[in-house]
């Protein structure tokens, strides 16, 4: 039953022991010692058991139980409720003890209104039901119970405190999501109401209608990460009176712009995150240098910081923000698009040098692109460029000379590739021709072309010899 008797006794033997407390002839304590003068006084559990008179009687060591005058003890039927306080849609038990055995067709009230019925009891007594709390203005509400047998007047009511209630829709969100908040259970017509989040007024007063209830919104304001207290209190209901809702605030990041080439400057603005904690931001997983240098959040949990786009792929990457607790990423795009084709300027079929074993200069027009340019370029001895002898890649001037190469006709083309790895097409291939003689034959042309010039001189010098007669040779001239 949960209810305690006490029992004191004179006329024992004087510091007699073992004594021991019997309930309808079941010891409910024991261990009982004797004063000096063979008195003593001992509480005990009343144990459960059904209505009517009960026999409470005691024994020692050396006193018989048939020696002591029994006690007559009637329980009083009665009711716990649990808990004892709770808004509409609370669900209650209540547990009735001391009834008659096996009493049936128990009712148990809420405010003077049945909330259960057809309930039974035990041999003992006892009986144990729930029922949900319906909907109603705050307040005090009696809860009673009775049976055929057992009157609502034997049965002491246990007064039940409804709480007002205030719920969340939705019950998370990030930093300015709308919530709709809904009341219920605050005194009737109720005016004056102030909904609270973390104790701060959200928006004007709030008028209940004639059921206690009431709906309002508001935007979630500036708030660290985590669960906040959400409340109301009007002029008749107090905040203590009232079951709080909590909401719990998500961290949220947005980025501008969305898109760009490397280098642009990209914003990152946050939200709801934990209160003045250093923050990281990371790029495909990688720390990037931001402004400022040592970004962190404010007390409220919030953050702006900048960084520039680093160079990267073209298309989608992740970008990251992390205070060591909670992190959120966002997606930012690289831009995709290839600059054009170089426009080769050097002279179409260009020849260098007379006998090979000389260096090529070539050149194109500069491209330009948000992302800035790089330049690869590809030497071969076909227009196929097969096998290229020469790649260069990485380029930054729109110029480039070979080492020596020897006599013959050369291939070349260039192409553009941004800071965002995307490629141009190759430039449209250019030739270009080292040597005109081989060296040999021009030296051969050379011996022969001396050779012959001494054979002339030979010749005309014979021709103009004079003869002894002192006259030239015949044929002369």
């Amino acid at each position: 039953m949960g209810s305690t008797a006490t029992v004191t006794a004179t006329g024992f033997r004087p510091n007699e022991a073992s004594i021991a407390i019997t309930y309808d002839g079941a010891v409910v304590k024991s261990g009982i010692i004797a004063s000096n003068l063979g008195s003593w006084s001992s509480g005990f559990a009343i144990p459960d058991s059904a209505s009517g008179t009960r026999t409470v009687d005691a024994y020692g060591d050396a006193t018989v139980a048939g020696t002591v005058p029994d006690i007559g003890f009637a329980p009083t039927p009665s009711i716990k409720v649990t808990p004892g306080s709770g808004a509409p849609g609370t669900v209650v038990t209540v547990t009735g003890t001391a009834f008659v055995a096996n009493e049936s067709g128990v009712t148990v009230t809420f405010g003077g209104t049945t909330a259960k019925g057809d309930i039974s009891a035990s041999n003992k007594g006892t009986w144990s039901v729930t029922f949900t709390v319906p909907t109603s203005i705050g307040g005090n509400r009696p809860v009673g119970a009775y049976g055929p047998s057992t009157s609502a007047a034997m049965v002491r009511e246990v007064v039940f405190v409804v709480m007002a209630k205030v719920t969340a829709n939705p019950a998370s969100g990030v930093v300015g999501t709308q919530v709709a908040v809904a009341g219920s259970s605050f005194g009737a017509s109720e005016s004056g109401i102030t909904l609270t989040l973390d104790g701060v007024a959200q928006g004007g007063t709030i008028t209940a209608d004639p059921t206690g209830g009431w709906t309002a919104n508001f935007t979630v304001p500036a708030s660290v990460t985590g669960n906040h207290v959400l409340s109301a209190f009007g002029s008749v209901t107090t905040p203590k009176g009232v079951v709080e809702a909590a909401f719990n605030v998500i961290p949220v990041i947005s980025i501008n712009p969305t898109s760009g080439s490397v280098g642009t400057s990209v914003a990152i603005t946050g939200k709801g995150f934990a209160g003045n904690k250093a923050v990281t931001v990371n790029y495909d997983g990688a720390a990037v240098t931001t402004s400022p240098a040592a970004p962190s959040t404010s007390a409220q949990g919030s953050l702006e910081v900048t960084f520039a786009a680093p160079r990267s792929k073209g298309g989608a990457h992740k970008v990251q923000v992390t205070d060591g607790t909670s992190s959120r990423d966002v997606d930012w795009s690289m831009d995709s698009t290839p600059p054009p084709a170089p426009v080769v300027t050097s002279t179409a079929g260009q020849i260098a040098g007379i006998f090979g074993n000389v260096p090529i200069t070539v050149q194109w027009a500069p491209v330009t692109d948000p992302s800035n340019v790089y330049y690869s370029l590809q030497v071969d001895t076909g227009p196929e460029f097969d096998a290229p002898f020469i790649k260069e890649e990485g380029l930054t001037k729109t110029t480039y000379t070979t080492g020596n190469l020897a006599m013959g006709t050369y291939y070349w083309r260039v192409k553009a590739v941004d800071g965002a790895y995307n490629e141009s097409p190759w430039s449209q291939a250019s030739v270009a021709k080292v040597g005109l003689i081989p060296f040999g034959v021009f030296i051969l042309i050379v011996v022969m072309g001396f050779l012959v010039i001494v054979g002339a001189v030979m010749v005309l010098v014979r021709k103009r010899r004079p003869t002894k007669a002192g006259k030239p040779e015949a044929g002369g001239p």
